[in-house]
């Protein structure tokens, strides 16, 4: 439900996009806090991340290793927790889609919400780590750190 508001928040700015914008920017709120989240440092992390994502690289989806040396190379874990590169993110996002999609507004919403939407995010994380400690449980795999 918290996720929901975050997204009806945004509605009259996205639209029917709304619920990527706040996927992006509770990425970002994850990023930006990370530590408070996290024993090791979010570099340190998106090092791993990445290295297991091309020790795989075969068995990602078509999507995934296409965008892969992208995400590397512009180290998106990381520049997720600044307000500029979201920007850019965005601005991406809008250029694929023929401009269609308005996400070029999403900052603008973010920025606007900001304090709403980060306290969302806050509500909802806790949430998300008990139900992935408990999947990752069930299917017998540990985290990956």
């Amino acid at each position: 439900p918290v996720v929901r508001n975050s997204i009806e928040l945004i509605k009259p700015a996205m639209g029917r996009y709304s619920g990527v914008a706040v996927d992006i920017f509770y990425d970002h709120f994850l990023a930006a806090n990370w530590n408070r989240y996290a024993d090791i440092v979010l570099t340190d992390f998106s090092l791993h991340v990445y290295k297991i994502l091309a020790r795989r690289f075969f068995q990602l989806p078509s999507r995934t290793k296409r965008i892969l040396p992208f995400m590397i190379a512009q180290n998106w874990l990381v520049s997720y927790a600044s307000i500029p590169d979201l920007h850019r993110v965005f601005h991406g996002m809008d250029r694929r889609t023929h401009y269609l999609a308005g996400m070029s507004r999403a900052v603008a919403a973010l920025v606007e919400n900001y304090a709403r939407i980060g306290s969302d995010f806050e509500s909802f994380y806790p949430d998300l780590q008990q139900f992935t400690t408990k999947k990752l449980d069930e299917i017998g795999r540990k985290p990956i750190l």
